[in-house]
């Protein structure tokens, strides 16, 4: 059980950070864009 909620864990984490990375990319397009 233990182990189960640790491997839940790592998953929400990794969810996290795939969204900053996203929201990261996505800001940076849009300065892209207001640069153009």
């Amino acid at each position: 059980m233990d182990n189960k909620d640790k491997k839940i864990n790592k998953t929400s984490l990794n969810d996290l950070t795939f969204l900053i990375i996203i929201l990261t990319i996505f800001e940076g397009f849009q300065y892209i864009l207001y640069d153009f």
